[in-house]
């Protein structure tokens, strides 16, 4: 064979070489921006998430607050109703025993309201919940399963 056909081969294949090196590299850098749009995608997931959790928070932390002031200001209304009633010893008949009587009911009624802990313990798991939801520590309803080792 001719020294210039041999020339001419080794060059078409330092040539071709060169291009599918160069071909690789970009096809992999391709695939690491792909790779990193991905994450970044979670990452604005996880945001929007955390987002969307603002208003259930609000919403049950406005629940509770109305639930605490119409307690309290039934227990307060109740309280003053019990100490406006002036029991006098000479007037003393049934009906000013039953009216004692159901007004002494309503605050134990209003008190049993304020001190119950089930609406509470409710809530406080509520914001509990939403809390740790919002801060990423339980488990995402659609875990990130498309993370891939690099090559």
């Amino acid at each position: 064979m001719k020294k210039g056909y041999i020339v001419l081969i080794v060059i078409a294949v330092v040539v071709l070489s060169i291009f599918f090196w160069f071909k690789g590299a970009y096809n992999g850098m391709v695939n690491m921006r792909e790779a990193v749009s991905a994450q970044w995608s979670n990452v604005e997931n996880q945001y929007q998430r955390r987002l969307d959790l603002i208003p259930n928070l609000v919403n049950t932390v406005k629940g509770y607050a109305s639930h605490e002031e119409n307690t309290l200001t039934e227990v307060v209304n109740a309280r003053a109703k019990a100490t406006q009633m002036q029991l006098n010893i000479d007037q003393l008949d049934e009906a000013a025993l039953k009216k004692l009587s159901n007004i002494q009911g309503e605050l134990s009624s209003a008190l049993s309201r304020l001190m119950a802990i089930t609406p509470f313990s409710t809530v406080r798991e509520e914001l509990y919940r939403l809390s740790v939801i919002s801060s990423g520590f339980l488990p995402k309803t659609a875990p990130c399963s498309s993370r891939r080792a690099p090559p």
